[in-house]
């Protein structure tokens, strides 16, 4: 009989003591809380320079779709208010 279970341990000299629990959002995820709490953004364009970005614009749920499915965006700036 195969045993499948796994022990697993917690180094809390590695953490300060603290346990610290991994959360991985998806880039979907965390752009529909964006729109949630009207963040705004910049965009950089692959034909953009390393430098330079779009204005700023609140995000909604078409832009956030946008995000999502244009290949020409090379990185995204967030901009949230806790």
């Amino acid at each position: 009989m195969e045993n499948n279970t796994k022990a697993t341990t917690t180094d809390s000299t590695a953490n300060c003591g603290h346990t610290v629990l991994t959360t991985v959002l998806s880039l979907e995820e965390i752009l529909r809380d964006a729109v949630r709490r009207q963040a705004t953004y910049q965009v950089q364009f692959v034909d953009y320079d390393l430098n330079t970005w779009t204005a700023p614009c609140i995000l909604t749920q078409e832009r956030m779709d946008m995000l999502l499915t244009d290949a020409s965006i090379r990185k995204v700036r967030l901009e949230l208010e806790f």
